[in-house]
């Protein structure tokens, strides 16, 4: 009879356990949800179904469900009154979405790009030269040269030159050490400005109205072009890169003697009309992160 009891009182707990177990998941489960269904609760409101579409779609990215688990978890155990782990995981939450916000990540890029005016030559008052450094180029698994994400560097000085507004384009860059190409030695179509080079020549850039410049960042390609005062003394030389970048590439042209007419590329700050889903976190806004420190970094160490 003892034991029978014992039996029966060991299963009520055992019950108990797994319905006070359900509702705590059922519990975290409502306050991970809640965050997101107002998210795209507040996308419809204001801006309309597509907005409040792109929001949901969304939340399956890794690091919004990373962001809102970690808001619900901190919410959760709160309600609970574990404080120190609540606020711990908030905190924690809130570091994800400041390194991958796209509202931040634009601010702070919009902070550097706008540090330097941007000139655009014409082909009333063309420019002799337009260096254009490294960093718009790739390789194909094929080994043919293509844009990569600040390709629009490339893409301008065709433009120019095109437009008559650039008569001679300096493409600059230099592979890091040591850089080979899978199972194979050093290859010099690694190099930026071989890269660069053959793109323009496929774009019907002249090959002899073509310059090339070493250097494997933007410190030495300022020290390699003043060391070529053939294509800036008493010429009209205007330098070509990201907008992020072109504060620091000026500084850098200035410390070397350098006058360069600045024009700026590949501009990566959103200008747009503000809208929620600039408040969800993505991975395109902690590389735009990511470069801006890089650039605050260049300019401390002086590269």
């Amino acid at each position: 009879m003892t034991r029978s009891s014992s039996t029966m009182n060991q299963q009520d707990d055992s019950s108990r356990y797994r319905v006070s177990f359900s509702r705590q998941l059922l519990r975290l489960a409502f306050f991970s949800l809640l965050t997101p269904v107002l998210a795209v609760s507040a996308g419809f409101y204001l801006d309309g179904r597509s907005v409040a579409e792109k929001v949901a779609t969304s939340l399956f990215m890794p690091l919004s469900i990373v962001f809102f688990l970690l808001i619900g978890s901190g919410l959760f155990a709160i309600r609970n009154a574990r404080w120190s782990l609540g606020l711990g995981l908030l905190l924690l939450g809130c570091f994800v979405w400041a390194s991958a916000s796209p509202l931040l990540a634009s601010r702070i890029i919009d902070q550097i790009e706008s540090q330097v005016e941007s000139h655009v030559p014409t082909a009333d008052n063309p420019l002799d030269y337009a260096v254009v450094l490294g960093g718009g180029t790739g390789l194909t698994p094929e080994l043919r040269p293509q844009l990569n994400g600040s390709g629009d560097r490339i893409s301008l000085a065709i433009r120019l030159y095109h437009a008559g507004a650039v008569r001679n384009i300096i493409v600059t860059g230099t592979a890091l050490p040591g850089t080979v190409l899978p199972g194979s030695e050093e290859d010099p179509r690694m190099n930026p400005m071989l890269q660069a080079k053959e793109i323009l020549v496929e774009s019907n850039v002249n090959e002899s109205a073509i310059v090339m410049i070493t250097g494997i960042n933007t410190s030495e390609e300022m020290k390699s072009l003043k060391a070529k005062p053939e294509f800036w003394e008493g010429k009209r030389c205007g330098l070509i890169t990201s907008a992020f970048h072109m504060p620091r590439a000026i500084r850098l042209a200035k410390a070397q003697g350098l006058d360069l007419t600045s024009i700026a590329a590949d501009y990566r700050a959103n200008r747009n009309k503000f809208t929620m889903i600039e408040l969800m976190p993505n991975s395109q806004a902690t590389v735009s992160i990511e470069v801006a420190i890089k650039e605050y970094l260049g300019s401390l160490i002086g590269r």
